[in-house]
């Protein structure tokens, strides 16, 4: 019943939709019959009845046009473009609803997705490192702050493309680097020269809020400030009182002077959020699955300071110098508690609160394993600066160039916990022949620190007007030390009283426990040689990267009384080859990756950590370094809008966890190993097609194969076997868009279905995953806009509850711009109206299936005020360029 109440009131939201289409595209035609445009002026409308008359006088405007001396004939500009390996998207094709900000601009833009939990953007699949305005970066670190503050009318253009480094771009060089790909954003002339201010305030029920202040300022060739604060919770949804966001960010962009350049940002957070949450797993055994229930809570307090400097001086024609620098300040405070009990047959509880009510007690003691209660505290303290310098110079006219950089890295971190628990073990037993319990109360406080320091030098030669030769070397200093410290509070311990690391007994350091303890120092060197070989001509561009970097690794560890010191010696290979062939529709690209990644210093670690019997793990000093590899092909089509990815990859000698298993504790003890055999294959496919410039239809197809290899066993004396997963995934997706500016509306369905084989028991495992999704906005006379979405998903497959994975998560939000010039808003914004939003999550790997679901806050409303004004700030020649405009 409630998959068909969500499926009628989906598709009566769109038949109540249809009528709106239909009237505005009625009103658009009728107007067109109506009205024509004189040649001159933009918007001068002529009646039916004097048709023939506007007719003649339109001739009678050529005419007079052929007599000026200059004719200035415009055409419709393309809503997107693909230029070379540039995306050019025209933002005026894409009409969003009155005040709407960058981030539902952004959505609307095939192939553009943004994650707001994750704060992740990315398009096509590849992930946007940063956000630029005019060219020049803004807030980095933080692509929200602009997506979620700034408004979508400033901007008339956006470009997504792969960015050079400063010194590239300062040397003419194009280079392909396929990891640093940017938003960049063009703003409208109109709002050039103007600082934009706006301030709001917003309450609701179940305790929501919002505050925030906002001033930006935009010129076109790159200067900006922006000043920026927001405290609330207003899209914090998981279910904890204290939710709550502040957060302040200043960004400042100036040309000094046309040789002298300034970039800073400041940044600073204030979070408290938390979670109730549950879960469930069953893990892969030769023989048999284990499983578990979870349930807990946790809540978390950040405080974070960060700030940026990049200053540039280009001293003549030849010579630029480069600073930029970078700090970091955090600390964090986790609080958790919880019960988890494994068990080594299915105890059919629930993923959704299973020690509720009776179900738990009434499973045999014969399949339980251990029941665990913890709670735990803990401090975390990082701060974190570098510095790095760079001097660029011109030896010739011809292109030759060297390159001197060097830089510095300091962190230091300290984590302090208390942390309590009591385990009850069903398969053993104690002194009095009952369950084993075993009770811990420790305290614990890692300080460790990192020094790094790097000097490099790069030579560039231009061996044509096409190709360009490139050797460099750097050599690079890295310094880590680590300490943990554990304490044995038990004799301290008084139920009564809570312990904290704030509120430590006296005398607790006698309790120092030198066996869960350890201590260990690591230097690197390592010497990079870097040779490159580029070729750019109006059609081709091609490079050939190879490096090749050897280093030498010391390692001194300690743990009790135990001792080892560890001298490794190896190099690391990294070979890059990337070729793309362009014309004026076409693109087409190929580009191979290889690199070699050295295990982490705590996989080498020959030493045992048992400070959780449950979870013991081991390093492993023999480990192989990793070589990844992947081979893709991307082409584009302009006028078809169509774009095609494939991508092909494997790793050899992956590093992965080999999993010892005890079936007497539930516990586990876990060893880095290197094994072969992972291997993936993806396509995807998008398109897009606008009808008419008010309709926009796109979609996209997506197919994965993936094999994944893990070592399990279910006999401490047993080798690991291999557990081999097969993954293949399909999907599609489609997305319908009119866009009239006066009525908008987004309607999108998508499918996935994944299935998964596991060749050690022979389980296969299979899902499908439904969405809907209708977003109409009107915006009507005096000031009013109303707008709604609505969201349905449905997840099918084996073993699950379409109960539990089926929701209609429906929104809706009607705001009025009143006063002159629309500066005041007022809006009214209802969350979860249904109030059946869930987060219910299903995943597998080769180990296992993991199931988990964190509780919401339900349904909420929230009712805003905001004011906005603006003020011209511009220099005369801006002025009279703006003077002239106006009177034209």
């Amino acid at each position: 019943m409630d998959f068909l109440r969500n499926i009628l009131f989906v598709l009566s939201l769109l038949f109540l939709s249809v009528p709106a289409v239909a009237g505005s595209i009625g009103s658009s035609f009728h107007s067109l019959t109506g009205k024509i445009q004189d040649a001159v002026s933009d918007s001068v409308a002529v009646d039916e009845n004097v048709l023939i008359d506007a007719a003649i006088a339109y001739a009678d405007s050529i005419a007079d046009a052929i007599s000026l001396d200059e004719v200035v004939v415009t055409a419709r500009v393309k809503p997107i473009v693909f230029k070379g390996d540039t995306t050019i998207v025209n933002t005026n094709a894409f009409k969003t609803r009155d005040g709407a900000y960058l981030e539902e601009l952004v959505r609307l833009v095939p192939g553009m997705a943004y994650d707001k939990e994750s704060g992740v953007l990315s398009y096509n699949g590849t992930p946007i490192s940063e956000i630029n305005i005019n060219g020049k970066a803004f807030l980095k670190g933080d692509k929200s702050m602009a997506l979620e503050n700034l408004r979508a009318e400033i901007f008339k253009q956006i470009k997504i493309y792969d960015k050079s480094s400063d010194e590239d771009m300062f040397l003419g060089i194009k280079r392909k680097s396929g990891n640093n790909f940017v938003l960049d954003l063009q703003t409208e002339d109109e709002f050039n020269g103007s600082l934009m201010t706006a301030a709001g305030v917003g309450v609701g029920n179940r305790d929501r809020k919002n505050a925030e202040l906002r001033s930006h300022y935009f010129r076109p060739g790159g200067d900006s400030f922006s000043l920026s604060l927001r405290s609330g919770n207003r899209d914090m949804t998981t279910l904890y009182k204290k939710n709550r966001r502040d957060a302040l960010s200043l960004h400042l962009s100036k040309d000094i002077s046309d040789k002298f350049f300034v970039g800073a940002d400041l940044m600073y957070g204030h979070d408290r959020s938390g979670s109730v949450f549950s879960s469930a797993d069953e893990s892969y055994l030769p023989t048999g699955d284990t499983f578990s229930h979870s349930t807990g809570m946790n809540s978390n307090k950040n405080r974070r300071l960060s700030a940026n400097l990049n200053m540039r001086w280009t001293i003549g024609r030849h010579t630029r110098i480069s600073l930029t620098g970078d700090i970091q300040n955090a600390r964090s405070t986790i609080i958790s508690e919880g019960r988890r009990a494994s068990f080594d047959a299915d105890p059919q509880l629930p993923t959704v609160d299973p020690f509720a009510g009776n179900a738990y007690g009434q499973i045999p003691d014969s399949i339980k394993v251990n029941d665990i209660s913890q709670s735990s505290t803990g401090v975390n303290d990082n701060k974190n600066y570098s510095l790095n310098a760079t001097l660029t110079r011109k030896l010739n006219k011809h292109g030759t160039a060297i390159v001197i950089s060097g830089g510095l890295n300091n962190g230091d971190r300290t984590g302090r916990s208390f942390s309590e628990s009591d385990t009850r073990y069903f398969r053993l037993r104690g002194h009095s022949g009952l369950d084993s319990v075993l009770y811990r109360h420790q305290y614990n406080i890692t300080p460790s620190e990192s020094r790094s320091r790097t000097v490099g030098l790069r030579f560039t030669q231009p061996l044509s007007a096409e190709m360009r030769f490139e050797l460099s070397y750097r050599f690079k200093r890295t310094r880590e030390d680590y300490t943990r410290n554990t304490y044995d509070l038990s004799p301290f311990f008084d139920p009564e009283a809570a312990l904290s690391p704030a509120t430590l007994p006296p005398g607790y350091e006698s309790a120092y426990v030198d066996s869960l303890s350890n201590y260990s120092f690591s230097r690197i060197y390592a010497h990079e040689v870097q040779a490159v070989f580029m070729y750019n001509s109006e059609r081709w561009n091609a490079d050939a990267t190879f490096t090749a970097e050897p280093e030498r690794r010391t390692l001194d560890q300690k743990t009790g009384i135990m001792q080892a010191d560890t001298v490794r010696s190896s190099v690391s290979l990294i070979p890059r080859l990337s070729v793309q062939y362009m014309d004026k529709d076409w693109s087409f690209g190929m580009t191979y990756d290889g690199s070699t990644s050295q295990p982490d210093i705590s996989s080498l670690l020959s030493l045992t950590d048992n400070s959780n019997p449950l979870y013991i793990t081991r390093g492993n000093p023999r480990l192989k370094a990793a070589y990844r590899q992947s081979l893709s092909f991307d082409g584009r089509n302009s006028p078809l809008g169509l774009s095609v990815n494939i991508r092909l990859s494997n790793t050899i000698n992956e590093q992965t966890l080999a999993v010892y298993y005890n079936p007497q504790t539930g516990g586990r003890i876990s060893s880095p190993v290197n094994i072969n055999g992972n291997r993936d294959a993806n396509l995807y496919v998008s398109y897009f097609k606008f009808l008419k410039s008010k309709f926009l239809i796109s979609g996209s197809f997506s197919g994965a194969l993936r094999r994944s290899v893990g070592l399990i066993n279910e006999d401490m004396d047993e080798q690991p076997k291999r557990s081999v997963t097969r993954y293949r995934n399909t999907g599609g997706s489609g997305t319908f868009q009119y866009m009239s500016g006066i009525f908008n509306i987004r309607t999108n369905v998508s499918w996935l279905y994944s299935h998964s084989v596991n060749q050690l028991q022979g389980i296969s495992e299979h899902q499908s995953e439904y969405a809907f999704g209708l977003a109409p906005d009107i915006n009507l006379p005096f000031g009013l806009c109303v707008s709604t979405d609505a969201s349905y998903s449905l997840r099918t497959g084996k073993n699950i509850s379409t109960r539990d994975f089926n929701q209609l998560q429906w929104n809706a939000e009607v705001s009025w711009r009143f006063l002159k010039k629309r500066t005041a808003t007022v809006s009214v914004r209802w969350v979860d109206i249904l109030n059946d939003r869930n987060n219910l999550v299903r995943h597998s790997s080769s180990t296992g299936i993991t199931e988990y679901y964190d509780m919401q806050v339900g349904s909420y409303f929230l009712v805003s005020f905001e004011y906005r004004f603006n003020k011209e700030f511009m220099g005369k020649k801006e002025e009279a360029q703006r003077a002239q405009e106006r009177q034209f």
